[in-house]
């Protein structure tokens, strides 16, 4: 197989519109939203009462669309996860993956990659976005093929989020065109706001309850406050329910219906000590790689299913492009799973890897999952998600062969992904500023 580099781009995308109407004339084209919501944790979404927020918005989503149980990122924090949502690229072979303690800058999106907003906009699509969070600056490539890119600060608000794409409505909604929005929704990241009135609910109300210091509205929540992880976890459900909140007045605003489709999904999760460490971008235990995936297809197809084989965020815009009858690029590395949503076809392994302030690659097949930590000192972990969801017992010494079998798919896998890599990408330095608010959002030491 050639690699990237040589490969011409596509000058056409071609667009075949699926389900002609008896007359001969296409269905129109659905109105698409794509809503990312940073360091959403699947189980803040799909959990245990206790554990979770409260999300109706979300929650409707599902029951009229497609819930997927076993959502993965490709990484564990921003800037690679959402190149691959964006690019249906592995970060190993679209390169925005460095980010370590001292790094200053960040690799910019390649311009040969085609984006959900350039597939869409040759199909005739009007695309636009609403953006936060630093790692998604215009000029680091993310907007590539939109007709609008509004973003709207490091830490912006998803109130702010939701107002500024109201405030244009008429401007997205307004020619008659079928329309593309891209939504980033940043506030369950650090620091955890405490949110009215989404603090009253019941099961964060408990967690509250047992964080010292609690006195109602206690504002931000920070890790030397006694019984952090409980104190944290609460401003955390409340940062998700708000932001829950946010997504709903931005959808009634837009007029979305049954006829449109809406992807929610999460660039990565938080980690609250289940392993040790707080935040993300460390690891690639579930609670900072497994993510809420949900896709509301136009007229309810198959509505109320439940996806439980594993997927990546690599696979999204390869099946919303299949469902809406768009060629994929050739540059694509994710698969269509519209036949696993409809009861067929195969799951296949997830590659995985964070490559921050340590390096770890990981690989998930099925039922089992397996860890390398480390370059000099690597170690191994393997675990049987069935048995052991949170991951308590590395199985690797007494079920080596299967993680001998798994490291062998990994290795191939990572080799042929990193074979096809995109060469001598360029590089934006953030200024002091931009540094400053980094280490506020924990991205640089």
């Amino acid at each position: 197989m050639p690699g990237i580099g040589p490969r011409p781009r596509s000058t056409t995308i071609m667009a075949v519109v699926l389900g002609l109407a008896a007359t001969g004339c296409a269905p129109p084209r659905p109105n698409i939203v794509l809503v990312s919501i940073d360091t959403l944790r699947a189980d803040a979404v799909y959990g245990k009462s206790n554990r979770r927020a409260e999300t109706p918005v979300l929650d409707g989503l599902a029951e009229r669309g497609v819930r997927f149980e076993y959502a993965y990122a490709p990484s564990s924090w921003t800037a690679p996860s959402m190149a691959t949502l964006v690019s249906g690229m592995h970060p190993i072979t679209h390169g925005v993956t460095k980010g370590s303690p001292k790094a200053f800058n960040q690799k910019i999106l390649h311009g040969r990659i085609v984006t959900w907003a350039e597939a869409l906009k040759e199909a005739g699509y009007r695309t636009h976005a609403v953006v936060t969070n630093g790692h998604l600056l215009a000029d680091l490539g993310f907007d590539q093929g939109f007709d609008t890119y509004r973003h709207l600060g490091w830490q912006g608000n998803g109130n702010v989020v939701t107002r500024s794409l109201l405030d244009h409505k008429e401007e997205i909604a307004g020619s008659g065109e079928p329309w593309f929005v891209w939504l980033h929704y940043y506030d369950p990241h650090l620091s955890y706001l405490w949110r009215y009135p989404f603090a009253k609910s019941e099961s964060i109300q408990k967690l509250a309850e047992k964080c010292a210091g609690y006195r109602g509205n206690v504002g931000r929540v920070t890790s030397r406050r006694p019984n952090w992880t409980v104190c944290a976890r609460a401003g955390y459900l409340s940062e998700v329910a708000a932001t829950d909140a946010a997504i709903g007045q931005a959808l009634d605003g837009l007029g979305v219906r049954d006829r449109d489709l809406v992807v929610v999904a999460a660039d990565h999760g938080e980690e609250f000590r289940e392993h040790g460490g707080k935040e993300h971008g460390f690891t690639l235990y579930e609670e900072v790689t497994r993510v809420p995936l949900i896709i509301a297809f136009p007229n309810r197809w198959h509505a109320g299913n439940v996806v439980e084989s594993p997927v990546g965020l690599v696979d999204v815009l390869p099946s919303v492009l299949e469902y809406l009858g768009i060629e994929p690029s050739h540059l694509y590395q994710g698969k269509s799973f519209l036949g696993l949503v409809a009861g067929r076809g195969e799951q296949r392994p997830l590659i995985l890897a964070v490559d921050r302030f340590r390096r770890v690659i990981g690989i998930v097949d099925g039922r089992w999952k397996l860890l390398k930590i480390g370059d000099k000192n690597r170690r191994f972990e393997l675990y049987d998600l069935a048995n052991d969801p949170h991951e308590r017992k590395n199985l690797y010494a007494e079920r080596r062969e299967i993680g001998d079998r798994l490291d062998e798919i990994l290795v191939d896998s990572y080799q042929e992904l990193k074979r096809r890599r995109f060469k001598k990408l360029k590089t934006r330095d953030f200024d002091r500023d931009e540094v400053k608010m980094l280490k506020a959002m924990g991205y640089i030491e």
